[in-house]
């Protein structure tokens, strides 16, 4: 693992791209994940994400999503500075950029710890912004996210006055039952305060 992490946090775009292909592969599966993170893979990843190179953000985002599926790796997603960059995907031409940026801040507004840096530096407005997306996924994920920093009172009002109700209203009325279940869900979360 560390020689491949080293390739990702490497000068060649390919060796890049491929190493952080891998390790999306390898943190697919839920034994690897916090390995992967305790071997150091975090740094790489986020340079990765922030790198002008389409295959290295896609790459990257889907690993940084992967390894946000177990909680014991969020707080150091957080402490490696990959909101921002993942904020930044949220604006990206491709879809899956979009998408897995989405998927990630989903996981870390769940979490109580790290949900506050999901919303900070611009992540609530990426969030709403995805939330009005032409691609159904990327809305879904973005709702969640919402309905997850809705769970915290200082993010309830947040996500109003920042104008994510408008898009969360037009997913409960969606023709997707789980985004209709999505939307509602934030929905209730907002109408606690």
């Amino acid at each position: 693992l560390p020689p491949l992490i080293a390739l990702a946090g490497g000068e060649d775009h390919d060796c890049q791209r491929y190493a952080g292909m891998v390790i999306s592969n390898l943190s697919a599966f839920r034994a690897n994940r916090v390995p992967i993170v305790e071997a150091g893979a975090l740094a790489p990843l986020v340079a990765l994400a922030q790198t002008t190179v389409l295959e290295c953000q896609r790459a990257a985002a889907l690993s940084l999503y992967n390894l946000s599926c177990a909680a014991a790796n969020q707080m150091a997603i957080v402490e490696a500075g990959a909101p921002v960059p993942l904020f930044q995907l949220a604006a990206s031409a491709d879809v899956d950029c979009r998408r897995y940026s989405m998927m990630t801040l989903c996981n870390l507004a769940a979490n109580a710890e790290t949900r506050s840096y999901a919303a900070r530096a611009g992540g609530l407005q990426a969030l709403i912004m995805v939330a009005k997306d032409p691609d159904m996924d990327c809305r879904r994920y973005a709702t969640i996210a919402l309905a997850n920093l809705a769970c915290d009172v200082l993010n309830q009002v947040q996500v109003v006055v920042h104008g994510g109700l408008k898009p969360i209203l037009a997913m409960a009325q969606a023709n997707d039952v789980p985004s209709q279940r999505h939307a509602v869900m934030a929905i209730n979360n907002l109408s606690a305060n």
